[in-house]
């Protein structure tokens, strides 16, 4: 691990395995040394039931098209974990963000700075007429207080008062149309200018620019995958692959020195020999650290320390030690036995 980033080459990580070998906790274990570093986690889990893997069977004709399926849905819950994760402060320019709670304050505000450029832009558009109403007034006091207002100089104030909150009307315009992009056309009758051509890409390619912006402004050192081999989609990976080159291509030419990686979680067998070599900068494999033939003694580990172990008798742990080679079965065999034999 301190290999891959003391090379700045390396940039596309699999940490590789079967399930339940131990990625995550390694991957944990290395982020407590590494406090300096920022890990930003997105995670896909799909658990496959019995009736989807049936159905599966009975459509293979259809394998292209629930394929593609994957792959947008992949595009789309990736996107989504990462806007969730990312302050909407660090990403003005994009139009993807969580919904927040608009401040009463902020909206008090706006409402009062409205109310006063109308009012101001009606007393000097509308001068005269003012004028004349309040030489009408009756009342002496009224008449007394709002004299003021009718005065020539008065009318300078006015006009910069709404010169004034004019333009920083204008400012916020200005900044969301650069960062938001709000105004998309302008059309009278049967015609119209396209300020923004539209895209008919979908998720990645249609919202590139977005993406691209979403991941270089997330403030993370590593990106973590977590789980998308699941859904035997093999093509994110190399759309993912194409996003991490663009941001560090980005990347070079500003002062972001360190690079972006990507690491991936994976199984074994996600892509054969050549693809495997060819897609990933640096492939970690993790070695098991139980299977058939070493779980008898994790259970020994295990049960002593539930002071369960006299429960049981020695042939039947070695019978059943050859079926389990998974960490988390073999702790979750040890903790079921623990409350239902208290």
């Amino acid at each position: 691990m301190d290999y891959v980033f003391e090379n700045e080459d390396l940039k596309n990580i699999a940490i590789s395995g079967a399930y339940s070998v131990g990625k995550s906790s390694i991957l944990e274990s290395y982020k407590t040394l590494q406090l300096n570093k920022k890990f930003l986690h997105i995670s896909l889990a799909h658990f496959r039931a019995e009736e989807d893997k049936s159905n599966m069977d009975e459509d293979v004709s259809d394998s292209s098209e629930i394929k593609l399926i994957k792959e947008s849905i992949l595009e789309g819950k990736i996107l989504n974990q990462l806007i969730h994760q990312i302050p909407p402060s660090c990403i003005p320019q994009t139009n993807f963000r969580v919904k927040q709670e608009i401040s009463h304050t902020k909206i008090i505000s706006w409402v009062i700075a409205t109310t006063i450029f109308m009012v101001a832009l009606f007393h000097v558009l509308f001068f005269s007429s003012w004028k004349s109403y309040v030489d009408t007034i009756s009342f002496a006091q009224i008449k007394k207080i709002l004299s003021f207002t009718a005065e020539n100089d008065f009318r300078l104030v006015s006009c910069a008062v709404s010169i004034v909150i004019a333009m920083i009307f204008l400012y916020h315009i200005y900044k969301a149309q650069v960062n938001k992009g709000i105004f998309k056309k302008v059309s009278a009758d049967k015609f119209a200018i396209e300020i923004f051509e539209g895209s008919e890409d979908s998720y990645f390619d249609k919202y590139l620019n977005e993406v691209l912006c979403l991941f270089d402004q997330c403030g993370a050192d590593v990106i973590v995958f977590e789980d998308m081999d699941r859904y035997n989609a093999n093509r994110i990976f190399e759309r993912l692959r194409e996003v991490n080159t663009l941001i560090n291509a980005q990347r070079c030419k500003t002062d972001k020195n360190q690079p972006l990686r990507f690491f991936y979680l994976l199984r074994d067998d996600i892509f054969v020999s050549k693809d495997r070599t060819k897609f990933f900068d640096f492939i970690l494999p993790i070695v098991p650290i139980v299977d058939g033939s070493n779980s008898y003694d994790q259970f020994i580990g295990h049960l002593t320390g539930s002071g369960v172990l006299e429960l049981f008798e020695e042939s039947f742990l070695q019978g059943l030690s050859l079926y389990i080679d998974d960490m988390r079965i073999l702790k979750n065999i040890c903790n079921e036995f623990t409350i239902y034999d208290s």
